[in-house]
């Protein structure tokens, strides 16, 4: 059995026997006044997610393990073919995250494209003044480290040419991305102060396909809206 196997197992038995509430899987941060007039927050990643990513933009449909209640607005996913075998809505698809809570930092994030959308442009407008995220701060974690090793900023892909390909499209190569696994896209351009936001699911119905479809709508999504807005 693996460990993860192992997890899952210990965690379903845990829930099933209401050892743990929902109140337990998601606990709230905790704060402790020090010397300093600021407050030291000691949260686990989800809450602090939560309290100071999502909560500050006011973001409703944004977070990890949505309430039952929601799940018919989920997306179905995929045919689980790893720990419950039937159509995965409502919950992470990546097995590994499933299995260890349905919190990861790579896989179980929630959302709708309006949240997106809010997220986005506050990118795109920040100041450096901004009590959310600073403009120096995105610059940072969106300028390439080193380009004769990688594309790659800090947590960000770039739209830079990869063969003749570019995952945005016809933005410009300032542009910064996130791509999902099961074929989602975020590009922000700040060079024409476009940001789009593609939440398409190439995993449906089941994982065994390639990327070589939504590798194309990637590109053909994005250079549409360029050329739509007249770029």
């Amino acid at each position: 059995v693996s460990m993860m196997s192992l997890m899952y197992l210990v965690g379903k038995i845990a829930k099933d026997r209401a050892y743990v509430t929902a109140e337990d899987l998601l606990p709230q941060c905790l704060s402790d006044l020090g010397t300093t007039s600021e407050a030291v927050y000691h949260c686990y990643y989800e809450a602090y997610i939560r309290t100071h990513v999502v909560a500050p933009l006011g973001l409703p449909d944004t977070g990890f393990l949505p309430d039952p209640a929601k799940w018919a607005r989920c997306a179905v996913a995929e045919q689980d073919e790893q720990y419950l075998y039937r159509l995965i809505q409502g919950y992470v698809s990546d097995g590994n995250t499933f299995a260890s809570g349905g919190i990861n930092g790579h896989a179980g994030l929630f959302t709708t494209a309006l949240d997106i959308s809010v997220m986005l442009h506050r990118f795109l407008t920040a100041t450096e003044d901004d009590t959310y995220l600073k403009r120096s701060t995105i610059d940072l974690f969106s300028t390439i480290g080193d380009a004769s090793f990688s594309s790659r900023a800090l947590g960000w892909d770039t739209n830079t040419d990869r063969d003749g390909y570019h995952y945005c499209g016809t933005l410009s190569e300032a542009t910064y991305l996130h791509l999902g696994y099961t074929g989602t896209q975020v590009c922000i351009d700040p060079v024409s102060g476009v940001y789009t936001s593609l939440l398409t699911n190439r995993v449906y119905p089941t994982d065994h396909g390639t990327s070589g479809g939504v590798r194309i709508a990637r590109e053909a999504f994005n250079t549409m809206v360029h050329d739509i807005l007249g770029l």
